[in-house]
């Protein structure tokens, strides 16, 4: 069973017919510019036997979607896409049944959202009220239903043809698309103000006074932001604040040049991944070359064509948040955590804005929203994140050193092989650590620091060590990944985590003991495959 079913076993958790015909289908997983939205309502308007234009596929809400956490690893169809599949097809089931008893003979055909048999048909939107989609996929046998009262959908579909991207249109055409266009009524533009450097501390609030048009200014801690009626305004106050305030505390010192240096003496969690000693013990063997090098890498921004946004609205029921998360579900429950309050007090809406591939900051936008709502209750309040706020304060894939050591024997096959790598953890998603890892929570009153990044197990692909252990017959083996417990910069996913940094490495390392060997490199690959 896909995991989704498990949490959401229901028919009517993914998919709802209304009296006109319509299918209403749902789903936990997020458009973030990978065509999900077209690929899933492909997948229920194929399961159900009806035209796409049929199926109204809904973002995920906290209001009605199935909990599917986080749209990451490339899971959206395995996991959402495998459910709305299985849901559709005990759909088809119930309402074949249904159809068949309402006509009095076995289903023909599905023709334009109706059941057919001879010159009669009755359609989804005319037993809408009579077929009952709450109960569980699973309870639901399906084939035998079809079997009986409809044996020509038992197999198969419509399916092989994928309509078009129903999202590109908008986009191409420079048309409303993301949440960075929507207007509420009403609505009001926040800013910002971050700090010089991580860890500084507010001295003293800045004076409002002066200020364009209507902004104001909101400080929590040493969180500072402004609103304003006029997104100008905003961005122009914003920049007045800036000057204004005053901050204390030091920087970390941390540059490229001592990134190394860094990353090797940082207190760390160490995690074997691989021991296999082949045979060889504590053994002397004969050894043709010992070769070690370190390879490193930077901390590493996304650096998304569209910065971070968010809008949210306070009053007393709690907060409604239009976030591009990729997690409604868990962002809902880390901002609950940060405001102290029942999860239910927050609803959060996805609407499609900058695509990433790992966790960019659009969660932390979404909180940025929430303390500026709060400042002005039933006014929704939009926070668009500036470029220097992107690239300085996002989630950064974190900085790496992998050092390898082989050694080979005078035939030039590789004895033995150790790599270890260092770095930050590669998961500080919302509600994955033990308190919010939401930016401007760490920095509000009341609030605590954003605990260091956890790595995945290895069974789940791992972190730092993913694809440290080589595809290569190796000989003895030890792998040691070692997750730094000091954080200077927040780090967090970005695509593959440590695996390019890895196979990189590796692959660099056996390069050059193809060329201490003499050997041509990819000959000297295939000898160490098997």
């Amino acid at each position: 069973m896909t995991p989704s079913l498990a949490t959401s076993p229901l028919i009517s958790d993914w998919i709802s017919v209304d009296p006109d015909g319509t299918i209403s289908a749902r789903t936990g997983k997020a458009e973030i510019g990978q065509g999900i939205a077209t690929a899933l309502l492909d997948i229920v308007a194929t399961g159900l036997r009806v035209p796409r234009e049929r199926v109204r596929l809904s973002a995920p809400s906290t209001d009605h979607s199935p909990d599917e956490g986080f749209t990451a690893g490339s899971l959206s169809i395995q996991q959402s896409g495998t459910a709305l599949d299985l849901a559709a097809r005990a759909a088809l089931a119930l309402f074949a049944q249904a159809a068949s008893s309402a006509l009095g003979s076995p289903i023909e055909a599905v023709a334009d959202g109706a059941f057919v048999v001879g010159g009669r048909h009755i359609s989804y939107g005319d037993l809408a009220g009579s077929v009952d989609l709450d109960t569980t996929v699973e309870g639901v046998d399906a084939e035998g239903l079809l079997a009986e009262h409809a044996p020509d959908l038992a197999t198969g579909g419509p399916g092989g043809k994928a309509g078009p991207r129903r999202d590109l249109p908008a986009k191409i055409l420079g048309e409303p698309a993301f949440l960075q266009d929507v207007r509420l009524p009403g609505m009001r533009f926040g800013r910002m103000v971050r700090p010089p450097f991580r860890g500084a501390r507010l001295a003293g609030a800045p004076a409002p006074d002066g200020l364009p048009g209507d902004a104001e200014v909101v400080v929590d801690g040493s969180v500072v932001g402004v609103i304003a009626s006029r997104e100008y305004d905003a961005i122009t106050a914003a920049e007045i604040v800036r000057i204004r305030c005053q901050w204390t505390g030091e920087a970390v010192a941390l540059d490229d040049g001592h990134m190394a240096s860094f990353l090797l003496s940082a207190p760390t969690e160490d995690t074997d991944l691989a021991v296999s000693d082949q045979g060889y013990g504590a053994q002397p063997h004969p050894t043709g070359a010992a070769m070690t090098a370190l390879y490193t890498r930077p901390f590493l921004s996304h650096a998304s064509i569209g910065t971070a946004c968010a809008i949210a609205r306070h009053d007393d029921r709690g907060v409604e948040i239009w976030s591009h998360t990729q997690g409604v579900y868990p962002l809902r429950r880390d901002i609950a955590r940060a405001l102290g309050w029942d999860e239910d007090r927050v609803t959060v809406h996805h609407v499609e804005g900058a695509g990433c591939y790992g966790h960019n900051p659009a969660d932390d936008a979404a909180y940025d929203a929430v303390i500026l709502a709060r400042a002005v209750p039933g006014t929704a309040v939009q926070v668009t994140w500036s470029r220097a706020d992107e690239l300085g304060w996002a989630p950064f894939g974190p900085a790496m050193a992998v050092r390898i050591s082989a050694e080979t024997d005078e035939a030039g096959q590789v004895v033995s092989w150790q790599w270890d790598g260092y770095g930050n953890g590669h998961s500080s998603r919302p509600s994955t650590l033990t308190s919010p890892s939401l930016l401007a929570y760490a920095d509000q009153e009341g609030g605590r620091p954003i605990p260091p990044s956890n790595d995945p197990p290895l069974a789940s692909g791992a972190g730092t060590g993913r694809n440290g252990i080589p595809g290569y017959r190796v000989g003895a083996l030890r792998a040691t990944s070692h997750r730094l417990l000091d954080m200077p910069i927040r780090a967090s996913a970005m695509r593959s985590l440590g695996a390019h940094m890895n196979v990189f490495a590796i692959e660099s390392h056996m390069d050059d003991l193809a060329r201490a060997h003499g050997v041509d490199p990819v000959e000297y690959r295939l000898r160490h495959l098997d």
